[in-house]
C-alpha cells in the first residue's frame, strides 16, 4: 500500500473523532480503536474506497455503544462559536500530536501513573477544605480520617470518569485539572509549611512539658545542680550525704554519668558504696579538658576538685558558739530507699 493511498484514511478517521468530540477523551478512545486499521484494510479491497459520511459512521459507533446521538447547535457567530470552534482545534492537535513515537510512549507513561495523580488531587482536596474549616490538617482523628477517604474516593471516581453526567462537569474537571498542575508548588509548599508547623507544635509542647517538669531538684522553677551545707557557726561542710524523708538520696541530677552543661563539669563522690555518689555535696568538678571524648567519664588518672562555695563564710546562727560542734550520730544507721 502506498504513502497516498493512506491519506483518506487519515482524513476520514479524524472526522470522525472530531465528531464524536463532545464525548470524554476515553470514550472516543475506545470507540476509535482500531478505526484506521479497518479503514485501510476496506480500502485495499477497493480501488477508489468511499467511506461515506463521517458524521453518520460517528453516530453508528454511538448507536452501537449505546450513547445518544450528538445534538447539535445552531452555528452562532459569538464568543461562545469561536471558543468551541478553537477547542475542537485543540483537541484536534493533541490527537494528532499522541500518533508522534515519543508523545504516545510519554503519553502512556503518564496514562500508568494516573492513579498517583488521583491521590496528590485528593490531598488538595482535603487541605483546602480542612484549611476552609480552621482544621489541622495533619490531625488524626474521625472526623479528618472520614473527609480524607471522602476526598480519596471523589478524585478517584473523578480520574475513572465516573461522577461526570454532564459536558460542563467533565469541563470543570479538566479545568480543576491543569490549575492544579500549576499550583502543584505552592501545594508542596503548603503541605511542608503543615508538617514543620505541627513538629515545632510538638516540639515546643515537648519542651514545655520538660520545662515545667524537669528531673532533679528545681527550686522556683530553676534547676539546682550543686548544694554547698555550712554549719552552725557559718562554715562550709564538705561530703554532707543527704536524703529525703523516706531514705532515697537527693540527686540534682539523677542518672547521669556527668552533669555537663557548662565547664567545670560536676562529678560523683566516688567514696560511696555500691553506687554513684551524686547525693554527697558539694559535688566535686573537672575540668573540660578531663573528660574523655569517646565515653563522656574523666580521664584515668583526673582527681577532681572541691567545688568553690558561693559563699566561703555564711552568719552563723543564733546562740552558734565560736567552736560549733557536729551534729551526734544517732545510734540507728538508717538504710537508704534505692532509686531504681
Amino acid at each position: 500500500m502506498t504513502t497516498t493511498a493512506l491519506h483518506p484514511v487519515d482524513d476520514f478517521a479524524r472526522a470522525v473523532r472530531t465528531a464524536l468530540a463532545d464525548l470524554p477523551p476515553d470514550e472516543v478512545e475506545d470507540l476509535t480503536d482500531g478505526l484506521e486499521a479497518d479503514l485501510a484494510e476496506r480500502a485495499s479491497d477497493e480501488e477508489s474506497p468511499e467511506f461515506g459520511d463521517p458524521v453518520a459512521y460517528a453516530n453508528e459507533l454511538r448507536s452501537a455503544a449505546g450513547l445518544p446521538p450528538r445534538t447539535y447547535r445552531r452555528p452562532s457567530s459569538g464568543a461562545g462559536s469561536v471558543f468551541g470552534s478553537a477547542w475542537a482545534d485543540l483537541l484536534s492537535g493533541l490527537h494528532e500530536l499522541q500518533k508522534h513515537p515519543l508523545i504516545g510512549r510519554l503519553a502512556a507513561f503518564f496514562v500508568a501513573i494516573r492513579p498517583l495523580w488521583w491521590l496528590f488531587r485528593a490531598w488538595v482536596f482535603y487541605g483546602i477544605v480542612t484549611w476552609g474549616l480552621g482544621v489541622a490538617s495533619l490531625s488524626f482523628n474521625l472526623g479528618t480520617i472520614v473527609l480524607a477517604a471522602a476526598c480519596l474516593v471523589l478524585s478517584v471516581q473523578l480520574g475513572r470518569g465516573r461522577w461526570q453526567p454532564r459536558a460542563w462537569i467533565r469541563t470543570g474537571v479538566l479545568v480543576m485539572n491543569v490549575l492544579l498542575v500549576v499550583t502543584i508548588p505552592v501545594a508542596l509548599l503548603a503541605t511542608s509549611y503543615a508538617f514543620n508547623s505541627q513538629y515545632s507544635d510538638a516540639y515546643a509542647d515537648g519542651l514545655s512539658d520538660g520545662n515545667q517538669n524537669p528531673n532533679g531538684l528545681v527550686f522556683n522553677g530553676h534547676q539546682i545542680t550543686n548544694i554547698f551545707a555550712y554549719d552552725a557557726a557559718g562554715r562550709p561542710l564538705t561530703n554532707v550525704q543527704l536524703f529525703d524523708q523516706k531514705g532515697r538520696p537527693l540527686d540534682t541530677v539523677p542518672d547521669s554519668t556527668l552533669a555537663v552543661s557548662e565547664a567545670p563539669y560536676l562529678v560523683p563522690n566516688a567514696n560511696v558504696v555500691g553506687r554513684k555518689g551524686w547525693n554527697v555535696y558539694p559535688l566535686e568538678t573537672i575540668g573540660p579538658g578531663q573528660v574523655s571524648g569517646i565515653t563522656g567519664l574523666p580521664k584515668k588518672g583526673v582527681r577532681p576538685k572541691p567545688a568553690t562555695p558561693t559563699f566561703l563564710i555564711v552568719p552563723p546562727l543564733a546562740n552558734a558558739t565560736a567552736s560549733a560542734t557536729a551534729t551526734p550520730v544517732p545510734t540507728a544507721t538508717p538504710t537508704p530507699v534505692p532509686t531504681h
